[in-house]
Protein backbone atom coordinates (compact mmCIF):
# COMPACT_ATOMS: atom_id res chain seq x y z
CA UNK A 1 0.00 0.00 0.00
CA UNK A 2 1.55 3.45 -1.11
CA UNK A 3 2.33 5.54 2.21
CA UNK A 4 0.86 9.43 2.29
CA UNK A 5 3.99 10.65 1.54
CA UNK A 6 3.94 8.67 -1.95
CA UNK A 7 0.44 9.69 -2.25
CA UNK A 8 0.99 13.47 -2.06
CA UNK A 9 3.99 13.39 -4.25
CA UNK A 10 2.03 11.34 -6.98
CA UNK A 11 -0.84 14.01 -6.68
CA UNK A 12 2.08 17.17 -7.20
CA UNK A 13 3.46 14.98 -10.24
CA UNK A 14 -0.19 14.97 -11.89
CA UNK A 15 -0.96 18.50 -10.94
CA UNK A 16 2.33 19.79 -12.82
CA UNK A 17 1.83 17.47 -16.22
CA UNK A 18 -1.65 19.38 -16.62
CA UNK A 19 -0.05 22.88 -15.71
CA UNK A 20 2.78 21.52 -18.68
CA UNK A 21 -0.02 20.27 -20.78
CA UNK A 22 -1.79 23.68 -20.45
CA UNK A 23 -5.00 22.26 -18.40
CA UNK A 24 -4.34 23.86 -15.55
CA UNK A 25 -4.54 27.60 -15.34
CA UNK A 26 -2.53 29.71 -11.85
CA UNK A 27 -6.11 29.85 -10.52
CA UNK A 28 -6.11 26.16 -10.07
CA UNK A 29 -2.10 25.31 -9.89
CA UNK A 30 -2.76 27.62 -6.53
CA UNK A 31 -5.76 26.42 -5.25
CA UNK A 32 -4.45 22.64 -5.54
CA UNK A 33 -0.98 23.21 -4.69
CA UNK A 34 -2.16 25.03 -1.43
CA UNK A 35 -4.28 21.38 -0.75
CA UNK A 36 -1.56 19.89 -1.18
CA UNK A 37 0.34 21.60 0.93
CA UNK A 38 3.41 23.08 -1.11
CA UNK A 39 4.71 26.08 -2.36
CA UNK A 40 4.41 27.08 -5.68
CA UNK A 41 8.32 27.88 -6.89
CA UNK A 42 8.25 30.94 -9.30
CA UNK A 43 8.95 28.64 -12.50
CA UNK A 44 5.76 26.60 -12.21
CA UNK A 45 3.74 30.36 -11.84
CA UNK A 46 5.27 31.05 -15.29
CA UNK A 47 4.20 28.05 -16.41
CA UNK A 48 0.62 28.14 -15.56
CA UNK A 49 0.75 31.87 -16.72
CA UNK A 50 2.50 35.21 -14.77
CA UNK A 51 -1.51 55.51 7.67
CA UNK A 52 -2.45 58.57 7.59
CA UNK A 53 -4.28 60.35 4.68
CA UNK A 54 -3.23 59.86 0.74
CA UNK A 55 -4.23 61.42 -2.12
CA UNK A 56 -4.76 59.80 -5.03
CA UNK A 57 -4.56 61.24 -8.75
CA UNK A 58 -6.33 63.90 -9.53
CA UNK A 59 -8.47 64.27 -12.90
CA UNK A 60 -6.45 66.70 -14.88
CA UNK A 61 -5.39 67.25 -18.44
CA UNK A 62 -3.36 64.71 -20.40
CA UNK A 63 -0.27 65.58 -22.13
CA UNK A 64 -0.86 66.63 -25.73
CA UNK A 65 -1.33 64.05 -27.88
CA UNK A 66 -2.22 63.40 -31.34
CA UNK A 67 -5.60 61.86 -31.43
CA UNK A 68 -6.65 59.15 -33.84
CA UNK A 69 -5.06 55.51 -35.09
CA UNK A 70 -5.14 51.70 -34.55
CA UNK A 71 -2.48 50.49 -32.36
CA UNK A 72 -1.76 46.77 -33.49
CA UNK A 73 -0.21 44.63 -30.11
CA UNK A 74 1.31 41.34 -30.54
CA UNK A 75 0.69 39.09 -27.21
CA UNK A 76 2.10 35.50 -26.96
CA UNK A 77 -1.19 33.77 -26.90
CA UNK A 78 -5.43 34.21 -26.65
CA UNK A 79 -6.20 35.06 -22.97
CA UNK A 80 -7.55 31.72 -21.19
CA UNK A 81 -10.63 33.42 -20.18
CA UNK A 82 -12.38 36.79 -19.85
CA UNK A 83 -12.40 36.90 -16.18
CA UNK A 84 -9.14 38.57 -15.55
CA UNK A 85 -10.03 37.83 -11.79
CA UNK A 86 -9.23 34.95 -12.65
CA UNK A 87 -6.63 34.20 -15.15
CA UNK A 88 -3.44 36.09 -14.21
CA UNK A 89 -1.28 35.18 -17.66
CA UNK A 90 0.62 37.95 -18.97
CA UNK A 91 -1.37 37.99 -22.23
CA UNK A 92 -4.35 38.42 -20.29
CA UNK A 93 -3.40 41.41 -18.43
CA UNK A 94 -2.34 43.40 -21.16
CA UNK A 95 -5.35 43.41 -22.79
CA UNK A 96 -7.84 43.75 -20.10
CA UNK A 97 -5.82 46.76 -18.18
CA UNK A 98 -8.03 48.21 -20.70
CA UNK A 99 -11.17 47.39 -20.66
CA UNK A 100 -11.61 47.35 -16.64
CA UNK A 101 -9.66 49.81 -14.41
CA UNK A 102 -8.54 49.16 -10.36
CA UNK A 103 -8.79 51.69 -7.28
CA UNK A 104 -5.08 52.34 -7.10
CA UNK A 105 -2.15 51.66 -9.64
CA UNK A 106 1.54 51.48 -9.49
CA UNK A 107 3.00 54.55 -11.96
CA UNK A 108 5.76 53.14 -13.81
CA UNK A 109 7.17 56.33 -13.86
CA UNK A 110 7.85 57.30 -10.79
CA UNK A 111 7.24 54.15 -8.78
CA UNK A 112 4.45 55.30 -6.42
CA UNK A 113 0.71 53.79 -5.67
CA UNK A 114 -1.33 56.22 -7.20
CA UNK A 115 -5.38 56.21 -7.46
CA UNK A 116 -7.24 55.33 -10.52
CA UNK A 117 -11.20 54.93 -9.76
CA UNK A 118 -10.72 55.47 -5.89
CA UNK A 119 -9.45 59.68 -5.33
CA UNK A 120 -8.14 59.37 -2.10
CA UNK A 121 -7.74 57.46 1.10
CA UNK A 122 -7.14 57.42 4.68
CA UNK A 123 -6.60 54.86 7.83
CA UNK A 124 -9.41 56.10 10.05
CA UNK A 125 -8.37 53.38 12.22
CA UNK A 126 -5.15 51.10 11.56
CA UNK A 127 -7.78 48.12 10.35
CA UNK A 128 -9.98 50.60 8.66
CA UNK A 129 -9.42 52.20 5.35
CA UNK A 130 -11.72 54.60 3.59
CA UNK A 131 -11.49 55.26 0.21
CA UNK A 132 -13.34 58.11 -1.81
CA UNK A 133 -14.02 57.04 -5.42
CA UNK A 134 -13.99 59.11 -8.38
CA UNK A 135 -17.15 61.05 -9.41
CA UNK A 136 -18.94 60.61 -12.39
CA UNK A 137 -17.20 57.62 -14.04
CA UNK A 138 -19.51 55.64 -15.85
CA UNK A 139 -19.50 51.43 -17.09
CA UNK A 140 -19.18 50.89 -20.89
CA UNK A 141 -22.80 50.00 -20.35
CA UNK A 142 -23.82 52.63 -19.00
CA UNK A 143 -24.27 51.80 -15.44
CA UNK A 144 -22.72 54.46 -12.99
CA UNK A 145 -19.83 53.75 -11.03
CA UNK A 146 -20.94 53.48 -6.81
CA UNK A 147 -19.69 51.70 -3.89
CA UNK A 148 -21.44 48.94 -4.79
CA UNK A 149 -19.28 47.89 -7.20
CA UNK A 150 -16.13 47.99 -5.39
CA UNK A 151 -18.15 45.61 -2.60
CA UNK A 152 -19.48 42.84 -5.39
CA UNK A 153 -15.66 43.24 -6.88
CA UNK A 154 -13.75 42.28 -3.51
CA UNK A 155 -16.91 40.14 -2.48
CA UNK A 156 -16.36 38.42 -6.00
CA UNK A 157 -12.73 37.84 -5.73
CA UNK A 158 -12.65 36.42 -1.77
CA UNK A 159 -15.47 33.99 -2.86
CA UNK A 160 -14.56 30.50 -2.64
CA UNK A 161 -16.52 29.70 -5.41
CA UNK A 162 -14.78 31.89 -7.71
CA UNK A 163 -11.75 30.20 -7.12
CA UNK A 164 -9.96 33.53 -7.71
CA UNK A 165 -5.68 33.91 -7.59
CA UNK A 166 -6.29 36.86 -6.39
CA UNK A 167 -8.32 35.99 -3.48
CA UNK A 168 -4.70 35.18 -1.32
CA UNK A 169 -3.69 38.88 -2.36
CA UNK A 170 -6.65 40.38 -0.72
CA UNK A 171 -7.21 37.90 2.36
CA UNK A 172 -6.54 40.82 5.04
CA UNK A 173 -10.08 42.29 3.86
CA UNK A 174 -12.32 41.16 6.83
CA UNK A 175 -15.58 42.73 4.90
CA UNK A 176 -16.66 45.70 2.89
CA UNK A 177 -19.07 48.45 3.70
CA UNK A 178 -20.51 50.80 1.80
CA UNK A 179 -20.67 54.21 3.70
CA UNK A 180 -21.93 56.31 0.48
CA UNK A 181 -22.59 56.26 -3.25
CA UNK A 182 -18.42 57.18 -3.31
CA UNK A 183 -17.27 56.14 -0.27
CA UNK A 184 -15.88 52.55 0.64
CA UNK A 185 -14.80 51.25 3.48
CA UNK A 186 -12.31 48.00 3.90
CA UNK A 187 -12.22 46.54 7.06
CA UNK A 188 -9.00 44.89 7.91
CA UNK A 189 -8.25 41.33 10.18
CA UNK A 190 -5.05 43.19 10.97
CA UNK A 191 -3.00 46.55 10.10
CA UNK A 192 -1.72 45.80 6.48
CA UNK A 193 -0.04 48.71 3.92
CA UNK A 194 0.39 46.56 1.69
CA UNK A 195 -3.25 46.71 0.79
CA UNK A 196 -3.02 50.17 -1.74
CA UNK A 197 -0.50 47.59 -3.63
CA UNK A 198 -2.54 44.84 -3.83
CA UNK A 199 -5.80 46.99 -4.86
CA UNK A 200 -3.74 47.93 -7.76
CA UNK A 201 -4.25 44.05 -9.27
CA UNK A 202 -8.04 43.99 -8.56
CA UNK A 203 -9.81 45.20 -11.65
CA UNK A 204 -13.71 46.68 -10.59
CA UNK A 205 -16.40 44.90 -12.35
CA UNK A 206 -20.33 45.90 -12.31
CA UNK A 207 -22.50 45.31 -9.69
CA UNK A 208 -24.22 44.01 -11.87
CA UNK A 209 -21.91 41.37 -13.78
CA UNK A 210 -22.55 37.90 -14.25
CA UNK A 211 -20.46 34.90 -14.96
CA UNK A 212 -21.70 34.96 -18.78
CA UNK A 213 -21.53 38.52 -19.02
CA UNK A 214 -18.00 38.12 -17.72
CA UNK A 215 -16.82 35.36 -20.13
CA UNK A 216 -18.48 37.24 -23.19
CA UNK A 217 -18.72 40.97 -23.36
CA UNK A 218 -16.82 42.37 -20.35
CA UNK A 219 -18.22 45.50 -19.50
CA UNK A 220 -15.46 48.05 -17.29
CA UNK A 221 -15.19 51.87 -17.30
CA UNK A 222 -11.29 52.06 -18.85
CA UNK A 223 -10.36 54.02 -21.81
CA UNK A 224 -11.54 50.64 -24.43
CA UNK A 225 -14.76 48.90 -24.84
CA UNK A 226 -15.15 45.38 -25.85
CA UNK A 227 -15.30 44.98 -29.45
CA UNK A 228 -14.25 41.08 -30.46
CA UNK A 229 -12.35 38.12 -30.30
CA UNK A 230 -11.30 36.15 -32.97
CA UNK A 231 -9.16 33.10 -31.36
CA UNK A 232 -6.34 32.48 -32.98
CA UNK A 233 -6.59 35.90 -35.32
CA UNK A 234 -7.56 39.13 -32.84
CA UNK A 235 -8.83 40.54 -29.89
CA UNK A 236 -9.79 44.19 -31.05
CA UNK A 237 -11.26 46.92 -28.11
CA UNK A 238 -12.49 50.56 -29.29
CA UNK A 239 -12.04 53.99 -27.59
CA UNK A 240 -14.48 54.71 -24.90
CA UNK A 241 -16.48 58.31 -26.01
CA UNK A 242 -17.46 58.50 -22.43
CA UNK A 243 -14.26 58.11 -20.67
CA UNK A 244 -13.86 59.63 -17.26
CA UNK A 245 -10.75 61.27 -17.70
CA UNK A 246 -10.89 64.28 -20.22
CA UNK A 247 -9.31 64.13 -23.94
CA UNK A 248 -8.36 60.08 -23.39
CA UNK A 249 -7.68 57.65 -24.68
CA UNK A 250 -5.92 59.39 -28.47
CA UNK A 251 -5.99 55.96 -29.93
CA UNK A 252 -9.26 55.14 -31.95
CA UNK A 253 -8.65 51.29 -31.94
CA UNK A 254 -6.00 48.41 -30.21
CA UNK A 255 -5.67 45.18 -31.78
CA UNK A 256 -4.04 42.58 -30.18
CA UNK A 257 -2.51 39.59 -32.20
CA UNK A 258 -1.48 36.19 -30.67
CA UNK A 259 1.53 34.95 -32.22
CA UNK A 260 3.46 32.29 -30.40
CA UNK A 261 6.83 32.57 -31.57
CA UNK A 262 8.87 35.16 -30.62
CA UNK A 263 11.42 35.13 -33.44
CA UNK A 264 7.97 35.46 -36.29
CA UNK A 265 7.12 38.31 -33.37
CA UNK A 266 9.76 40.33 -34.24
CA UNK A 267 9.88 39.74 -37.53
CA UNK A 268 6.26 41.61 -37.76
CA UNK A 269 7.75 44.32 -36.13
CA UNK A 270 10.91 44.68 -38.48
CA UNK A 271 8.32 44.46 -41.52
CA UNK A 272 5.72 47.28 -39.87
CA UNK A 273 2.75 45.22 -39.66
CA UNK A 274 2.35 45.72 -35.29
CA UNK A 275 3.83 48.63 -33.41
CA UNK A 276 3.48 47.03 -29.75
CA UNK A 277 5.66 43.56 -29.13
CA UNK A 278 5.58 42.24 -25.56
CA UNK A 279 8.23 40.97 -24.02
CA UNK A 280 10.60 39.96 -26.84
CA UNK A 281 13.96 37.80 -26.34
CA UNK A 282 16.59 39.46 -23.86
CA UNK A 283 18.84 38.35 -26.53
CA UNK A 284 17.15 40.20 -29.41
CA UNK A 285 17.07 43.94 -27.24
CA UNK A 286 20.26 45.19 -28.72
CA UNK A 287 19.39 44.06 -32.42
CA UNK A 288 15.97 46.14 -31.39
CA UNK A 289 17.68 49.49 -30.23
CA UNK A 290 20.13 49.14 -33.23
CA UNK A 291 16.89 49.18 -35.47
CA UNK A 292 15.81 53.13 -36.39
CA UNK A 293 12.86 51.75 -36.86
CA UNK A 294 12.18 50.18 -33.81
CA UNK A 295 12.90 51.44 -29.86
CA UNK A 296 12.71 49.11 -26.90
CA UNK A 297 10.86 50.19 -23.65
CA UNK A 298 12.53 48.68 -20.43
CA UNK A 299 10.74 48.67 -17.10
CA UNK A 300 12.21 51.45 -15.00
CA UNK A 301 11.19 49.32 -11.76
CA UNK A 302 11.90 45.49 -12.26
CA UNK A 303 9.67 43.26 -10.95
CA UNK A 304 11.73 40.06 -12.12
CA UNK A 305 14.67 38.58 -11.08
CA UNK A 306 16.84 35.36 -10.20
CA UNK A 307 17.37 33.60 -6.82
CA UNK A 308 18.96 30.51 -5.44
CA UNK A 309 17.05 28.78 -2.87
CA UNK A 310 19.84 27.41 -0.19
CA UNK A 311 18.63 24.46 1.82
CA UNK A 312 19.18 25.19 5.42
CA UNK A 313 17.48 22.13 6.63
CA UNK A 314 20.97 19.82 6.04
CA UNK A 315 24.88 20.18 6.20
CA UNK A 316 25.97 21.97 4.33
CA UNK A 317 24.16 25.10 3.86
CA UNK A 318 22.85 24.60 7.34
CA UNK A 319 26.16 26.08 8.40
CA UNK A 320 26.10 30.17 7.93
CA UNK A 321 29.93 30.04 7.43
CA UNK A 322 29.30 27.54 4.27
CA UNK A 323 26.36 29.72 2.82
CA UNK A 324 28.48 32.79 3.11
CA UNK A 325 31.01 30.65 0.94
CA UNK A 326 28.90 29.99 -1.47
CA UNK A 327 27.56 33.80 -1.84
CA UNK A 328 31.33 35.35 -2.75
CA UNK A 329 31.70 32.39 -5.28
CA UNK A 330 28.76 33.44 -7.19
CA UNK A 331 30.06 35.72 -9.75
CA UNK A 332 27.01 37.30 -10.11
CA UNK A 333 28.01 40.41 -12.77
CA UNK A 334 29.36 37.82 -14.65
CA UNK A 335 26.29 35.71 -14.75
CA UNK A 336 24.22 38.58 -16.33
CA UNK A 337 26.85 39.82 -18.54
CA UNK A 338 27.96 35.98 -20.16
CA UNK A 339 24.74 34.18 -20.25
CA UNK A 340 22.08 36.98 -20.53
CA UNK A 341 23.21 39.31 -23.00
CA UNK A 342 24.46 41.82 -20.00
CA UNK A 343 20.43 42.53 -19.93
CA UNK A 344 20.52 42.59 -16.21
CA UNK A 345 22.07 43.17 -12.96
CA UNK A 346 23.24 42.17 -10.00
CA UNK A 347 21.32 43.06 -7.14
CA UNK A 348 21.74 41.29 -3.73
CA UNK A 349 18.58 43.40 -1.95
CA UNK A 350 14.68 41.27 -2.44
CA UNK A 351 13.99 45.25 -4.28
CA UNK A 352 15.40 47.42 -6.90
CA UNK A 353 17.60 49.82 -5.97
CA UNK A 354 14.87 53.05 -7.16
CA UNK A 355 12.05 51.42 -4.58
CA UNK A 356 12.17 53.05 -1.08
CA UNK A 357 13.15 50.02 1.09
CA UNK A 358 16.05 49.17 -0.88
CA UNK A 359 19.41 49.68 1.24
CA UNK A 360 22.55 50.57 0.17
CA UNK A 361 24.94 48.10 1.89
CA UNK A 362 23.66 45.95 -1.38
CA UNK A 363 25.49 48.18 -3.73
CA UNK A 364 28.53 46.74 -3.09
CA UNK A 365 27.40 43.24 -1.42
CA UNK A 366 28.51 39.99 -1.91
CA UNK A 367 30.95 40.75 -5.10
CA UNK A 368 32.61 38.14 -6.66
CA UNK A 369 35.52 37.30 -4.08
CA UNK A 370 37.55 33.67 -4.06
CA UNK A 371 39.82 34.89 -1.30
CA UNK A 372 36.37 35.47 1.08
CA UNK A 373 35.01 32.41 0.04
CA UNK A 374 38.09 30.73 1.28
CA UNK A 375 37.62 32.75 4.81
CA UNK A 376 34.25 31.12 5.23
CA UNK A 377 35.15 27.67 3.83
CA UNK A 378 38.19 27.71 6.86
CA UNK A 379 36.42 29.03 9.41
CA UNK A 380 33.78 26.16 8.50
CA UNK A 381 36.37 23.43 9.33
CA UNK A 382 37.26 23.06 5.67
CA UNK A 383 40.22 24.86 4.63
CA UNK A 384 41.25 24.08 1.33
CA UNK A 385 37.38 22.51 1.06
CA UNK A 386 38.49 19.75 2.96
CA UNK A 387 37.83 18.97 6.77
CA UNK A 388 40.40 17.50 9.17
CA UNK A 389 39.56 13.85 8.81
CA UNK A 390 40.10 14.36 4.87
CA UNK A 391 37.06 14.01 3.82
CA UNK A 392 36.36 16.74 1.02
CA UNK A 393 33.29 19.28 0.88
CA UNK A 394 30.63 18.57 -1.85
CA UNK A 395 27.19 20.10 -2.55
CA UNK A 396 25.03 20.01 -5.15
CA UNK A 397 22.77 22.86 -7.39
CA UNK A 398 19.90 21.72 -9.43
CA UNK A 399 17.48 23.26 -11.60
CA UNK A 400 14.89 22.70 -13.88
CA UNK A 401 14.86 21.81 -17.42
CA UNK A 402 14.32 24.13 -20.36
CA UNK A 403 16.39 27.14 -18.80
CA UNK A 404 20.09 27.12 -20.50
CA UNK A 405 21.27 30.48 -18.08
CA UNK A 406 20.51 28.71 -15.09
CA UNK A 407 23.08 25.67 -16.04
CA UNK A 408 25.18 27.84 -17.55
CA UNK A 409 25.42 30.01 -14.13
CA UNK A 410 25.36 26.80 -12.46
CA UNK A 411 28.52 25.67 -14.23
CA UNK A 412 30.19 28.55 -13.56
CA UNK A 413 29.88 28.15 -9.75
CA UNK A 414 30.82 24.83 -9.94
CA UNK A 415 33.99 25.88 -11.88
CA UNK A 416 34.54 28.80 -9.04
CA UNK A 417 34.07 25.98 -6.51
CA UNK A 418 36.73 23.87 -7.58
CA UNK A 419 39.45 26.51 -7.22
CA UNK A 420 38.46 26.49 -3.74
CA UNK A 421 38.47 22.37 -3.67
CA UNK A 422 34.62 22.30 -3.84
CA UNK A 423 32.92 19.37 -5.26
CA UNK A 424 29.79 20.57 -6.82
CA UNK A 425 27.14 18.67 -8.60
CA UNK A 426 25.26 19.93 -11.28
CA UNK A 427 22.39 18.42 -11.76
CA UNK A 428 19.42 19.18 -14.49
CA UNK A 429 15.53 17.77 -13.62
CA UNK A 430 12.38 17.17 -15.33
CA UNK A 431 9.70 20.30 -13.74
CA UNK A 432 8.35 17.84 -11.81
CA UNK A 433 11.08 15.46 -10.47
CA UNK A 434 12.69 19.31 -9.47
CA UNK A 435 9.77 20.49 -7.69
CA UNK A 436 9.25 17.44 -5.86
CA UNK A 437 12.94 17.56 -4.49
CA UNK A 438 13.45 21.26 -3.43
CA UNK A 439 9.53 21.00 -1.98
CA UNK A 440 9.47 17.62 -0.28
CA UNK A 441 12.47 16.43 0.17
CA UNK A 442 16.34 17.81 1.82
CA UNK A 443 18.00 16.42 -1.05
CA UNK A 444 19.50 19.55 -2.65
CA UNK A 445 21.88 22.24 -1.40
CA UNK A 446 21.40 25.04 -3.82
CA UNK A 447 18.11 25.44 -6.48
CA UNK A 448 17.65 28.10 -9.03
CA UNK A 449 14.33 30.04 -9.67
CA UNK A 450 12.49 33.24 -10.22
CA UNK A 451 11.34 35.96 -7.82
CA UNK A 452 8.70 37.68 -8.19
CA UNK A 453 6.81 41.02 -6.71
CA UNK A 454 9.48 42.93 -6.01
CA UNK A 455 7.92 46.06 -7.29
CA UNK A 456 5.33 46.33 -4.98
CA UNK A 457 5.12 47.06 -0.97
CA UNK A 458 7.69 45.36 0.81
CA UNK A 459 5.38 43.42 2.74
CA UNK A 460 3.95 41.84 0.20
CA UNK A 461 7.62 40.70 -0.89
CA UNK A 462 8.24 39.11 2.33
CA UNK A 463 4.96 37.14 1.71
CA UNK A 464 6.40 35.13 -0.70
CA UNK A 465 8.09 31.34 -0.52
CA UNK A 466 11.82 32.70 -0.53
CA UNK A 467 11.17 34.99 2.17
CA UNK A 468 8.37 33.55 3.63
CA UNK A 469 8.65 33.58 7.40
CA UNK A 470 10.33 30.63 9.11
CA UNK A 471 8.13 27.21 8.90
CA UNK A 472 7.59 24.73 6.88
CA UNK A 473 6.11 26.61 4.04
CA UNK A 474 9.66 28.37 2.79
CA UNK A 475 11.36 26.39 0.51
CA UNK A 476 14.48 27.15 2.20
CA UNK A 477 13.59 26.16 5.68
CA UNK A 478 15.78 28.58 7.12
CA UNK A 479 14.95 29.42 10.89
CA UNK A 480 16.18 33.04 12.10
CA UNK A 481 13.67 34.59 15.09
CA UNK A 482 14.79 38.09 14.00
CA UNK A 483 14.34 37.99 10.18
CA UNK A 484 10.66 36.77 11.08
CA UNK A 485 10.32 39.23 13.86
CA UNK A 486 11.10 41.97 10.99
CA UNK A 487 8.86 40.80 8.36
CA UNK A 488 5.78 40.90 11.04
CA UNK A 489 6.66 44.06 12.44
CA UNK A 490 7.21 45.66 8.78
CA UNK A 491 3.92 43.86 7.73
CA UNK A 492 1.91 45.86 10.75
CA UNK A 493 3.25 49.00 10.38
CA UNK A 494 1.63 51.59 8.29
CA UNK A 495 3.64 54.59 8.26
CA UNK A 496 6.64 54.31 5.39
CA UNK A 497 8.95 56.63 6.88
CA UNK A 498 8.72 53.78 10.39
CA UNK A 499 8.97 51.12 7.66
CA UNK A 500 12.57 52.06 6.14
CA UNK A 501 14.71 51.45 9.12
CA UNK A 502 12.56 47.87 9.40
CA UNK A 503 13.30 46.74 6.07
CA UNK A 504 16.95 48.13 5.89
CA UNK A 505 17.69 45.71 9.06
CA UNK A 506 16.29 43.26 7.22
CA UNK A 507 18.46 43.65 4.45
CA UNK A 508 21.20 43.66 6.90
CA UNK A 509 20.42 40.29 8.57
CA UNK A 510 19.71 38.30 5.43
CA UNK A 511 22.99 39.44 4.44
CA UNK A 512 24.52 38.35 7.74
CA UNK A 513 23.18 35.24 7.98
CA UNK A 514 22.33 34.50 3.58
CA UNK A 515 19.56 31.67 4.05
CA UNK A 516 18.75 32.63 0.26
CA UNK A 517 21.22 33.95 -2.40
CA UNK A 518 19.56 36.77 -4.43
CA UNK A 519 21.34 37.20 -7.81
CA UNK A 520 19.79 40.09 -9.47
CA UNK A 521 16.84 41.62 -11.91
CA UNK A 522 16.79 40.94 -15.45
CA UNK A 523 15.42 43.73 -17.88
CA UNK A 524 11.63 43.12 -18.35
CA UNK A 525 10.95 45.61 -21.87
CA UNK A 526 8.71 45.54 -24.66
CA UNK A 527 9.45 46.70 -28.49
CA UNK A 528 7.90 49.10 -29.84
CA UNK A 529 7.83 50.88 -33.20
CA UNK A 530 9.46 54.35 -32.77
CA UNK A 531 6.53 56.45 -33.90
CA UNK A 532 4.39 55.26 -30.88
CA UNK A 533 4.64 57.86 -28.08
CA UNK A 534 3.34 57.85 -24.71
CA UNK A 535 4.07 54.32 -23.99
CA UNK A 536 5.78 53.72 -20.12
CA UNK A 537 6.17 49.26 -19.64
CA UNK A 538 4.27 48.73 -16.68
CA UNK A 539 6.03 46.13 -14.15
CA UNK A 540 3.08 44.42 -13.20
CA UNK A 541 2.11 43.05 -16.77
CA UNK A 542 -1.16 45.77 -16.52
CA UNK A 543 0.06 48.11 -19.59
CA UNK A 544 -1.81 51.30 -19.54
CA UNK A 545 -2.47 52.90 -23.26
CA UNK A 546 -4.81 55.12 -22.66
CA UNK A 547 -2.18 58.63 -23.54
CA UNK A 548 -0.16 56.43 -26.25
CA UNK A 549 -0.56 57.79 -29.84
CA UNK A 550 0.78 57.75 -32.82
CA UNK A 551 3.31 60.27 -33.76
CA UNK A 552 2.50 59.72 -37.84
Amino acid sequence: MASVDQVRRGAINRLVDRVLEGRVNRRELLRRSAALGFVVPGVLLIKAAPAGAHEGTPVASPPAGRPGGTLRAIVVDDPKSLDIQITQLAQSRNVMASVYETLTYLDPADFKTKGRLASSWVFTEPTKLDLTLQGGVVFHGGQPFTAEDVKFTIEYVKSPQTGSPNATIIEPIESVEVLDPLTVRLNLKSPWPAILDDLSTIQIYSKDATIATISTSPNGTGPFTWGEWIPGDHITLKKNPNYWRPGLPYLDELVFRPIKEKATSLAVMEAGDAEVFFTPELKDKAAIDGNAALKSAPSLLNDAGYILYLNNNRMPMSDQNLRLAASYALDRRTFFEAFLSAQGQKNTSPWAAQHWPYNPINDSAFEYDLDRTREYLAAAGYPDGTSSDGSRLAMNIVFPKGYPEWRQGSEMFQAAMAEVGVDVAVEELELATWIDRIVNTDEYDLSWDYHFQRAVDPAWTLSLAFFYPPGPQNIGRYVDEELGNLIQEGGRTLEQNARVPIYHRFQERWNEVQPGLIVGEFVYYHALRADVEGFETDPLGFQDFSEVWLNQ
